[in-house]
């Protein structure tokens, strides 16, 4: 795995930024095969955005800025979740030398499928798809209206 320590860094938005560390580890040359291998490259909305996969489905999206890769961002939709694929893009993120960021905990894991597994079985997506109902009902608002009064 890539040492990431140093190297990612918060946008403008708050967001995590990763493009520093992809323009020192670019992913193979034949990338855009290796990942149309496991998902069809579609038409994206964007001409500095390659998609592979569905906008509203499983996704995998690669942004470039002069034909560099400066972020790759997979989206796993749990309303149609297959293991299969999981386990390809995990295999994918290893052959790429990647660690996955989980944006909903703001965790950096290794490329190993279990361990993503067992993140997603404890993940907000897949609580709101078993039971949308329960898990709005559980919501804390308290919790909610104190972060809009820090915002």
């Amino acid at each position: 795995m890539n040492d990431l320590s140093g190297t990612i860094k918060m946008d403008e938005d708050g967001l995590f930024d990763f493009s520093s560390f992809w323009l020192k580890n670019q992913p193979p040359e034949n990338y855009r095969e290796l990942i149309a291998k496991i998902l069809l490259h579609t038409r994206s909305w964007s001409q500095d955005i390659l998609m592979f996969g569905k906008e509203d489905n499983t996704c995998i999206d690669v942004s470039l800025e002069n034909n560099y890769v400066v972020d790759i961002s997979v989206r796993i939709d749990l309303r149609t979740f297959n293991m299969d694929l999981m386990k390809k893009i995990v295999d994918l993120a290893k052959l790429f030398k990647c660690s996955l960021f989980l944006y909903e905990t703001n965790e950096l894991i290794e490329s190993n499928s279990q361990i993503l597994f067992e993140k997603i079985k404890n993940s907000n997506a897949a609580k709101f798809v078993i039971d949308p109902r329960k898990f709005l009902d559980e919501i804390d608002l308290n919790k909610f209206n104190d972060i809009k009064k820090i915002n």
